[in-house]
């Protein structure tokens, strides 16, 4: 049997696995030979998009008739080919200098970061960002933008929204993944966390398990809670991803801290840890952070 009839006599019988971040699905089922039936397991993957699809593809874009959902400069449709979806497509319009840094690969750095350089370099570049750049945050706060995606809403100050993240498709359980935004918009990041926000804090932590567990039937010492530094966005976020999910976005260590530890760090150690603490965070070199601090380097 040639290499190809090996694989055109292919019997499917169960998928073992699938990801749909890297399109890759394992499959287990059985080749029969002369020599009798062998076991087999297929492993498919998608291939990279080749200069001659992108072509066809930015044409194939007008024939799109199914908007998911929209969000300020966020918009989020599903492709189809033959009459299945085939395609999640994200438009962003109007895209601004720093949504480009994010999607064009760059080198990155690993900084530690003092109080004093937050304080000099990275408190003033947060402050002189638009508002208008998470005009799509507070949409989804103030309920006039994605309201039938949330799936769970708490009031106050200390209240919070919880919703899947739009990388996750809702399906896949090992890749669960949901975005926790707070209601208040005094937090942008874990450095302006205090003793006066174990509250919220310990909510989430509390709260969302419990009811991820409900919901999806995903128990709670399966789920990673973490938020990340530098953050993509500056209004305080909670990131909760399955545990299974090893190469989510920005989890490995320099950009991601465990809430259980943010709570312990604030409640034992001291309530203004944040604000003394030197903290780690790896940085691309088209981030404006980055720019500043080879600035002031150069001014030295």
């Amino acid at each position: 049997m040639v290499e190809t009839d090996l694989l055109k006599g292919f019997n499917y019988e169960r998928t073992l696995n699938e990801d749909p971040r890297t399109k890759t699905v394992w499959l287990l089922g059985h080749v029969s030979r002369k020599t009798g039936r062998d076991v087999a397991i297929l492993i498919a993957e998608k291939t990279h998009f080749s200069p001659t699809e992108l072509a066809g593809f930015v044409d194939r874009l007008r024939n799109v008739r199914t908007q998911v959902e929209g969000n300020d400069i966020y918009h989020w449709f599903f492709s189809e080919w033959d009459g299945e979806t085939d395609m999640k497509i994200t438009l962003i319009v109007p895209a601004t200098e720093t949504h480009i840094a994010k999607y064009t690969p760059q080198p990155v750095h690993y900084v530690l970061e003092t109080p004093d350089m937050y304080n000099a370099l990275v408190k003033p570049f947060i402050e002189l960002e638009p508002l208008k750049r998470i005009q799509w945050v507070y949409n989804i706060v103030d309920g006039t933008a994605e309201s039938e995606r949330v799936v769970l809403r708490t009031s106050g100050e200390e209240g919070f929204v919880l919703l899947p993240d739009m990388k996750w498709d809702g399906v896949t359980m090992d890749h669960l993944y949901l975005l926790v935004i707070v209601n208040t918009r005094t937090v942008r990041s874990i450095r302006d966390l205090g003793s006066g926000h174990l509250p919220l804090l310990q909510s989430i932590r509390d709260r969302v398990p419990a009811f991820v567990s409900e919901r999806y039937g995903v128990s709670p010492d399966e789920l990673r809670l973490f938020c990340h530094y530098q953050p993509s966005y500056y209004h305080f976020h909670v990131h909760v991803t399955h545990l299974k999910y090893a190469d989510a976005p920005r989890v490995m260590i320099g950009q991601s801290h465990l809430l259980d530890t943010i709570i312990d760090n604030i409640k034992h150690i001291r309530g203004d840890y944040y604000q003394v603490a030197t903290l780690p965070s790896i940085i691309g070199e088209k981030h404006g952070i980055w720019k500043a601090m080879q600035k002031s380097k150069d001014a030295l």
